[in-house]
């Protein structure tokens, strides 16, 4: 054995063990779902919300897609979480769902905080969650595959170019720049990196 074979052989040794401390709780198949219904929701916000509507509607619309894809994937790791044996695995469940806590929460109170006293201010709110949300994707790195704080990353880049658009109608297009958009990678970074036939047959490195 040469000195190249060894440290690739080191290589793949470590990359396998970082793959013990992931979480995967986080399906992709789960997380390209929420992408479709954003998708969806953008076609059906002309349907559901006239054209002279209340800015105010158009949060109350989202808010709600957002609450049913936020039921959907607890449901999901709440039954996962009924088959995890392992203190560690507990660990990592733990650690996953307080690293997104805080964002989610974080965008709960702004929202609230301007539709009470800055209603005029609503255009800001896909950029702002946006940015928070790609905040606890970063947060979640430390039990993610390093390729996640590309989507990170990318949903803070896309909230802050949505925000550079300054005060405009709220058409949708912000929310399939940012939501549609960051989740479909963020499935594909999932899928390639946790979840791909060859990585379980051991052929793949990342």
């Amino acid at each position: 054995m040469n000195y190249d074979d060894a440290l690739r052989r080191i290589e793949s040794i470590e990359t396998a063990l970082s793959r013990t401390t992931w979480f995967r709780g986080y399906r992709s198949r789960l997380v390209l779902l929420s992408a479709i219904s954003g998708l969806l929701g953008v076609l059906g916000q002309s349907l559901v919300i006239s054209s002279d509507h209340s800015p105010a509607r158009f949060v109350y619309y989202w808010a709600t897609i957002a609450i049913l894809n936020l039921v959907i994937a607890g449901a999901v790791l709440v039954w996962r979480s009924r088959t995890i044996s392992t203190r560690s695995d507990r660990k990592l469940f733990r650690s996953a769902m307080l690293a997104m806590f805080p964002s989610l929460l974080a965008g709960a109170g702004v929202t609230f905080a301007i539709l009470k006293v800055a209603e005029d201010q609503i255009w800001m709110l896909p950029g702002l969650w946006a940015i928070l949300f790609g905040l606890g994707v970063c947060a979640s790195q430390f039990v993610l595959p390093q390729w996640t704080l590309l989507s990170g990353a990318y949903y803070i880049l896309s909230g802050s170019a949505v925000l550079s658009w300054g005060s405009r109608p709220l058409d949708g297009t912000e929310m399939v720049v940012t939501f549609v958009v960051g989740q479909a990678l963020s499935a594909f970074i999932l899928y390639w990196t946790l979840e791909r036939p060859s990585l379980s047959a051991g052929g793949a490195h990342d």
